[in-house]
């Protein structure tokens, strides 16, 4: 699967202001999730990048199995943030929607709260299909759309004002429906937390080998 260039191209993200913010009380967020991002760090492996990296906390996590580490991160604020905290590993300011690597060269791509806030998740996930090579791994930690419709129609009502306020956050993402339609095969599947605004899943998608036709043997 490559890029399609007629997709609509995601405009640049610039919320200053929350990106500030959220570096000043990373550390509460974190008090919640840590021990969910630490979980799926130790399963990176091989070259592996983190898109959507915000401040760099996945990078404490990740497996001595990783290597030739990425970040990718649209936001300038948090970029500049990377590139201070973490000069060893590259930045690179892309969105996800437009992972400027080859296609088939990534064993580990990782995503921490981060398809909540892309412009467009098909694309985005494509793009992960797309840089990723057979077998490769997609481990992602991602708060979702609530199963229940009532809960799941209030986070349609919010999700505009929220949207705001939250750097371009959606409550309302099919993100598990999505990673299927994309070829994704889910392999592994959990929920920490089923908050009635922020229901939290964690998991491992692959993207498999294709199929391979044998073959009619005549006689």
């Amino acid at each position: 699967m490559r890029r399609d260039n007629h997709q609509r191209q995601p405009s640049a993200v610039h919320h200053p202001w929350f990106s500030r913010a959220y570096i000043l009380t990373q550390s509460l967020l974190e008090s919640i999730v840590h021990t969910w991002r630490a979980q799926q760090g130790q399963r990176a492996r091989g070259k592996t990048v983190i898109i959507g990296a915000g401040t760099g906390l996945d990078i404490p996590t990740l497996s001595q199995n990783a290597h030739e580490i990425i970040l990718l991160e649209p936001d300038l604020t948090f970029c500049t943030f990377l590139k201070s905290r973490y000069p060893a590993f590259p930045c690179l300011s892309s969105p996800a929607e437009q992972i400027p690597l080859d296609d088939d060269s990534v064993d580990t791509v990782i995503s921490s709260l981060v398809l909540c806030s892309v412009q467009n998740l098909s694309q985005t996930l494509q793009e992960i299909w797309r840089v990723l090579r057979q077998d490769g791994q997609f481990l992602f930690l991602e708060h979702v759309a609530h199963d229940a419709p009532w809960w799941h129609s209030i986070q349609n009502t919010l999700t505009p004002l929220w949207e705001k306020v939250g750097g371009g956050c959606q409550l309302n993402r099919p993100t598990l429906l999505a990673l299927k339609e994309t070829g994704f095969v889910i392999t592994d599947l959990s929920r920490p937390h089923h908050g009635i605004l922020f229901p939290v899943v964690q998991g491992r998608a692959i993207k498999p080998r294709p199929v391979q036709s044998h073959p009619e043997i005549r006689h």
